[in-house]
């Protein structure tokens, strides 16, 4: 049986926490991810600067730290 995830969802009146399993997660996800084939995701109309999320995660995957952790010297190699 598939391990179950805790997820919150956003609601009329505020969060509630709805039990996922990791393969369904996994499938919307890879959905979503599909979805940006350039791995850019933006909001909108914003006038600040796109990221790199792919090359970003990637990079922090390899030193093993976090994206809160990179340096602003760091964050500015993925902004498009």
């Amino acid at each position: 049986m598939d391990k179950m995830i805790q997820v919150l969802e956003r609601t009329e009146r505020g969060l509630r926490v709805r039990r996922v399993s990791e393969h369904d997660m996994k499938r919307d996800l890879q959905h979503f991810d599909d979805a940006f084939i350039d791995g850019v995701f933006t909001e909108g109309k914003l006038k600040k600067p796109r990221t790199k999320l792919r090359p970003m995660l990637a990079y922090c995957k390899e030193r093993g730290i976090t994206p809160d952790e990179l340096t602003s010297e760091e964050w500015k190699q993925f902004y498009e």
